[in-house]
């Protein structure tokens, strides 16, 4: 017997505008598997988007691995791919704000920080600075994505740079699976005298 990974669920979700705070160490979103949930998750792609006019600094954004489910924030709905599957309301994605702009805090201990990306700041302060995809997680988990069991997370949080002249956007491209045995090939066995 053999094992075969099933897909139940391929998502895309994306915090509202989260708006500038000036708090180090902020939590800005998670995405967290709920014990009981029957399912992994795989975490294939996770980003930040800054929308700057800060001109000192540039921001580092933390992935820390969590053990704990944060709790406060927003819950958001991820949209399916593939919309003949079906979302397990026990893996959450919340944010720090809400899809009317207003904060509301995500409480969470930080655990390991499993990576770290610098956003780059703006060029001036009279023009807007739009950046490409700040990876969270570095790009290779497209192909070999973060697998979050039971009871585990990821929490994205400001490491350094905050600044209240900036609009951060967390998005985050998953899939819920398990695993199924399935009757191997059977291997011929012989002997040759």
């Amino acid at each position: 017997m053999s094992s075969a990974r099933i897909v139940s669920f391929r998502g895309i979700v994306a915090s509202p505008r989260i708006g500038g705070v000036s708090t180090a160490n902020y939590n800005f979103s998670s995405i967290f598997n709920v014990v009981g949930s029957g399912v992994l998750v795989a975490v294939r792609r996770l980003t930040a988007q800054v929308d700057s006019l800060s001109t000192t600094f540039g921001r580092i954004f933390a992935a820390h691995m969590v053990t704990v489910a944060p709790t406060g924030g927003t819950l958001h709905a991820p949209m399916a791919l593939d919309t003949t599957l079906t979302h397990n309301a026990s893996v959450e994605f919340r944010s720090a704000a809400s899809d009317d702009g207003v904060i509301t805090a995500l409480a969470s201990a930080a655990g390991s920080v499993a990576w770290q990306q610098v956003a780059p700041k703006g060029a001036s302060s009279y023009g807007q600075v739009l950046s490409d995809d700040n990876p969270v997680f570095p790009m290779l988990v497209e192909f070999d994505p973060v697998v979050l069991r039971e009871g585990e997370g990821v929490l994205v949080r400001m490491a350094v740079g905050p600044s209240s002249s900036a609009d951060h956007i967390i998005n985050c491209m998953f899939e819920e699976f398990t695993y199924a045995s399935v009757p191997g090939e059977q291997v011929a066995s012989f002997m040759i005298i």
